[in-house]
């Protein structure tokens, strides 16, 4: 299996698409409920990027995560094979501080999207590659 980061707004998805993939599941909400610092939020999840997969992260941190990554090792590829990024199309429903997070986000993004193009995928991809994996590996 493969190792899996799924980024994205506030509630636009991220787990819920991550509970459909089969292998391990690490969400940063489960940083966010245990930290206060984001610093460390995002050191530890950019640490468990380093995890030998399979494994799919998710949650609002994994953009700064990655770009932490990424900077601590400036010549590398992403530690990945497949990245999802779960866009909202408007803001609406949002709170006040969402909106501000999921603002942020998209500026992260800007910064590394490049970088993460080869592995980009949608969550049609994503999908097709794990059902097709796991049959053929059931086969």
């Amino acid at each position: 299996m493969a190792r899996i980061a799924i980024a994205g707004h506030p509630r636009s998805g991220k787990s819920t698409l991550a509970d459909q993939l089969p292998g391990p599941h690490r969400t940063t909400d489960s940083l966010l409920e245990t930290f206060q610092d984001w610093d460390t939020i995002v050191a530890t999840t950019a640490k468990w990027l380093d995890a030998p997969g399979p494994w799919t992260i998710s949650g609002v941190v994994v953009p700064h995560a990655l770009s932490l990554w990424h900077n601590t090792h400036p010549r590398m590829p992403p530690p990945l094979e497949y990245f999802v990024f779960v866009r909202r199309p408007t803001f609406d429903g949002l709170t006040k501080g969402q909106t501000i997070m999921a603002k942020g986000i998209d500026t992260v993004m800007g910064d590394i999207r490049r970088w993460l193009a080869p592995v980009t995928t949608d969550t049609v991809g994503i999908l097709s590659h794990v059902y097709v994996s796991t049959t053929e590996k059931r086969s």
